[in-house]
């Protein structure tokens, strides 16, 4: 026998509670004068026993009923044995998207999955893993561990359908063999929703990460909005999908060498501008400092000098 719910099991402790009572229930006796009490001795000696007995049938009966309806909840079930003699195909998706680096509550969220993965599977269980970028097939878990550990990130990202196609590829023609497909991902691809009734014989288990905040600063654009011969004025927008923060550091580098450094105030998005000269040659980057994802924490751009134009004058 099994149970749904194994862990409702623990309510048959309950039991205790009938039994304390049984034991402290504490009854204060009268004492009555009376002139003859030969007969009402022994009437009080066959009360006393069919009211032990009275006590234990009902004590009993309590603890019957309440072991009864614990496991009632715990949903208990006979798993057919030849379950046991199937084989077992594990295939797991795991995503390194940019966006597995938000921080979760041990590092990032692609570091906190691989510690969980490690930590949960048997070296010397097979099963196949794939990113989406990398394949791992048929392996025992040790061959892949260190693998795993160096993993980094990926700009490409499957989408929904894709991971359910790719991972039955994976499987084997076997028909007869238990097949299941665990996807770990924080599931940020917010315009498409997970069809998991794809294929009723495969199962498929989500394992959905949340990052410790969902706060996020990128940088948006950078355009050029006034120029003169002389000076022209940068703009750096930047987006926040989280809660306004007041001060976010904003860098220009020209060559990996600091050229100015602003703050800016983000509510929903805010702007910055640097003012430079017009005929400087700038191999540019805007860097901002911001704790959540990483990748988009930086923006390249170029800026070039207007060629001379020679001009003839004939008098």
């Amino acid at each position: 026998m099994q149970f749904k719910y194994p862990e409702l099991l623990f309510g048959l402790f309950l039991l205790l509670i009938p039994i304390l009572i049984h034991l402290f229930q504490l009854r204060k006796f009268k004492r009555v004068e009376f002139t003859n009490v030969k007969f009402l001795k022994q009437v009080e000696q066959q009360t006393r026993k069919s009211s032990q007995l009275k006590k234990w049938l009902v004590l009993l009966t309590r603890m019957l009923l309440l072991a009864c309806l614990v496991v009632a909840f715990a949903q208990p079930y006979f798993a057919s044995k030849e379950l046991f003699n199937l084989k077992k195909e594990t295939v797991l998706y795991l995503d390194n998207s940019f966006s597995m680096q938000a921080k979760g509550k041990n590092g990032s969220l692609l570091n906190e999955a691989i510690q969980d993965i490690i930590n949960t599977i048997e070296d010397t269980e097979t099963i196949n893993v794939f990113t989406n970028d990398e394949e791992f097939k048929t392996a025992s878990f040790k061959a892949i561990k260190n693998d795993l550990i160096n993993l980094s990130y990926s700009s490409q990202q499957y989408d929904y359908e894709s991971v359910i196609l790719k991972g039955k590829q994976l499987f084997s023609n076997d028909p007869s063999s238990l097949k299941q497909l665990i996807v770990v991902s924080d599931f940020q691809r917010k315009n498409e929703n997970f069809n998991r009734s794809v294929d009723t014989a495969l199962a498929l288990t989500l394992v959905k990460l949340e990052p410790t905040s969902a706060s996020n600063i990128s940088i948006d654009s950078v355009f050029i909005s006034n120029r003169t011969n002389e000076i022209l004025n940068l703009n750096v927008v930047l987006s926040n999908s989280g809660r306004t923060i007041d001060e976010t550091p904003v860098s220009l580098f020209s060559d990996d060498a600091l050229v100015a450094k602003s703050t800016a105030v983000v509510e929903g998005e805010g702007q910055v501008i640097f003012t430079l000269p017009a005929n400087q040659k700038i191999k540019g980057k805007i860097s901002i400092e911001d704790n959540s994802l990483q990748y988009d924490n930086s923006l390249f751009f170029n800026l070039r000098t207007n060629p001379k134009i020679k001009v003839l004058a004939i008098n």
